[in-house]
C-alpha cells in the first residue's frame, strides 16, 4: 500500500512540475526575448527552465527504481474508466491533428505520417475499449502507435534542424521521444514482456514534456491529448486480492456426524 501512495504522489508531482515549466516557458517568449527577437541564453525564466527539467529527470531516475507490480497483465491493467478516456483523449488528439493535416503532403514522409495518423487514431479507439473493460490489448495497436510518432519526429527534421533555438524544439522532440517510448512499453506488457519501471519512467516523462511543449508548437491539441493518455494509462503497482472460498467447520461437520 505504501509504494501505492508514494507512486501516486510521484504522479502528481510530475504533473505539477510540468504545470510549472509551462507557465515558465511562457514567461520566457513573454519577456525573455532580446532586440534581435532571439532567447535570451542568460534569463532567469530560460535558466529556471533548465534546471527544473534536470531535476525532474533526477527525481524520475531515483523514484521509478523501486517501483514494481504484478506481472499479470489482468492485475496491471485492470478495467478503468479514467484509462479509457485517457486513450480517447489521445484518440481525439491524433485524429483532430490528422484531419487538420489533410492534402498538406510536401513529400512521401508526410503522407505516410497523416496515413499512420488515421491508423493510430482508430488503435487508440480500440485501446480505449480494452481499458473500459478489462481486456487484453492486442499488441500491435500500440506498435502502431509508436511508430506513428517515430515517423512524425522524422517529418519534422527539416523544420528542427534550421532553427537555431534549442529552446524552441527540445521540449517538443524530446515529448515525442518519451511518447514513442512510452506505447512501445505499453505494447511490451501487452506480449508479456513489461516492465513496470522503464514504462511509469518514460510516462511520467511524457507528461511533463507535454506540459512544456504546449507553449510554442504547432502540436497542441495533439501533445495535450497524448499527455493525458500517458497520465491516465499507467500500470496498475498493487496486486487485487483475489476472493477466498470460506473455510469448511470441520468441528461442526463431525459433531454433526
Amino acid at each position: 500500500m505504501k509504494l501505492t501512495i508514494k507512486a501516486e504522489q510521484l504522479k502528481f508531482l510530475i504533473l505539477g512540475a510540468g504545470g510549472l515549466g509551462f507557465v515558465l516557458r511562457i514567461a520566457l517568449y513573454a519577456i525573455g526575448i532580446d532586440g534581435r527577437g532571439l532567447l535570451e541564453s542568460g534569463h532567469w525564466a530560460h535558466i529556471a527552465v533548465w534546471v527544473l527539467t534536470a531535476a525532474i529527470a533526477v527525481v524520475l531516475l531515483i523514484c521509478c527504481r523501486s517501483l514494481t507490480g504484478p506481472e499479470e497483465l489482468s492485475n496491471a491493467y485492470p478495467p478503468s474508466a479514467t484509462a479509457a478516456l485517457g486513450a480517447f483523449a489521445a484518440m481525439a488528439g491524433i485524429g483532430i491533428t490528422t484531419l487538420r493535416e489533410f492534402s498538406e503532403f510536401s513529400s512521401r514522409i508526410h503522407l505516410a505520417v497523416w496515413v499512420l495518423g488515421l491508423c493510430a487514431t482508430i488503435a487508440m479507439a480500440f485501446i480505449g475499449l480494452c481499458r473500459f473493460r478489462g481486456k487484453k490489448t492486442y499488441f500491435l495497436l500500440h506498435v502502431v502507435v509508436c511508430v506513428y510518432f517515430a515517423l512524425r519526429m522524422v517529418s519534422r527534421y527539416r523544420l528542427w534542424s534550421s532553427d537555431p533555438q534549442l529552446q524552441d524544439y527540445c521540449f517538443y522532440l524530446t515529448a515525442y521521444v518519451a511518447l514513442m517510448l512510452t506505447a512501445y512499453h505499453h505494447a511490451a506488457f501487452n506480449a508479456g514482456m513489461g516492465s513496470h519501471k522503464l514504462l511509469w519512467f518514460f510516462s511520467l516523462a511524457a507528461v511533463y514534456l507535454c506540459c512544456l511543449s504546449l507553449k510554442g508548437n504547432t502540436d497542441t491539441v495533439l501533445l495535450l491529448g497524448c499527455g493525458v493518455w500517458a497520465f491516465a494509462n499507467l500500470t496498475h503497482l498493487t496486486v487485487q486480492p483475489r476472493r477466498q472460498r470460506p473455510a469448511l467447520d470441520l468441528s461442526e461437520d463431525s459433531n454433526h456426524k
